[in-house]
C-alpha cells in the first residue's frame, strides 16, 4: 500500500490523457492515418484500411481508458508505485549481471504497473521479447504476488495501458513521421529516444496491440470494477 501523504505526483507518469494538452487526441484519426500511407513501403501491415482507420476508433475510446488506468477505488487493489518514464536510458545494470539502479524519478506515484510495462516494451527491450511479450507478463505478474489482483485483470490492465500508450505515441511522438526520419534516427541512436521512434516492427507490434484490444474496450469488457460496485 502507498501512504496517502507520499509527497509524490497524484498519479504517476507523463503519457495519461489527464497529463496531455487539451486537444492532442484530437489529431489521432490523420496522425494514424498519415503514418500508415508514409510507411506502406516498408510493410503491407500499413495499408490495411483496417489499420488506417484505428485512430478514430481509439480516440472513442480514450475517455475510457484514462479513466480506468487513474487510482481511484475501483482498482485500488491493482496500485503500486510506477516510475512514469520506465525506459533503458533511466536504468543502470550492474556488470555482474546482477542488480539494478533506477534514475530519474520525476513522473513517480501511484498507478497501475503494466504502464510501464508498455512503455519498456515499447522504448528499449528487443524484439524477441516483444514478440514473447505475454510471457514477461507473466513473470511479472508472478513476481509481483498481490493477493487479489487476478492474472485476468492484470492483463486487462496491461490491455488499458496499451491503448493508452498508443493514444499518446500517435497524438505526440509519431505525429508527421516519415521512413526518411526513422532512418535518420536509427542512424544517429539517441537513448533518450524510444525505439518506436526508430525501429519500424515496433510500431506494427503496437498497432497490432490496438487492432487486438480495442474491440473488448469498445464493448466496455476490459474495464473492471469492484464488484460492489
Amino acid at each position: 500500500q502507498i501512504p496517502g501523504d507520499h509527497s509524490l505526483w497524484d498519479f504517476g507518469g507523463h503519457v495519461h490523457l489527464d497529463r496531455r494538452a487539451p486537444g492532442e487526441v484530437e489529431l489521432l484519426p490523420s496522425s494514424i492515418s498519415n503514418f500508415c500511407k508514409a510507411f506502406e513501403g516498408q510493410s503491407a501491415f500499413f495499408a490495411r484500411s483496417e489499420i488506417q482507420e484505428l485512430g478514430s476508433r481509439l480516440q472513442k475510446v480514450a475517455r475510457p481508458v484514462a479513466d480506468h488506468l487513474r487510482p481511484r477505488a475501483h482498482n485500488s487493489g491493482h496500485t503500486t508505485l510506477v516510475h512514469g518514464d520506465f525506459k533503458g536510458a533511466n536504468y543502470f545494470l550492474s556488470a555482474q549481471g546482477t542488480g539494478c539502479v533506477g534514475i530519474d524519478w520525476q513522473w513517480t506515484g501511484p498507478g497501475i504497473g503494466a504502464t510501464d510495462l508498455i512503455y519498456l516494451f515499447c522504448g528499449s527491450v528487443e524484439d524477441e521479447i516483444v514478440e514473447d511479450y505475454n510471457r514477461y507478463l507473466k513473470l511479472y505478474y508472478e513476481t509481483l504476488k498481490v493477493e487479489g489482483y487476478s492474472d485476468e485483470e492484470f492483463f486487462s490492465d496491461f490491455k488499458v495501458a496499451a491503448l493508452d500508450y498508443a493514444r499518446w505515441a500517435f497524438s505526440v511522438r509519431l505525429v508527421g513521421d516519415t521512413p526518411e526520419k526513422f532512418q535518420k534516427r536509427a542512424a544517429d541512436v539517441d537513448v533518450n529516444l524510444g525505439y518506436f521512434r526508430r525501429h519500424v516492427p515496433r510500431v506494427q507490434w503496437l498497432l497490432q496491440l490496438v487492432e487486438d484490444f480495442l474491440p473488448e474496450a469498445e464493448s466496455g469488457r476490459l474495464f473492471f470494477r469492484k464488484r460492489s460496485e
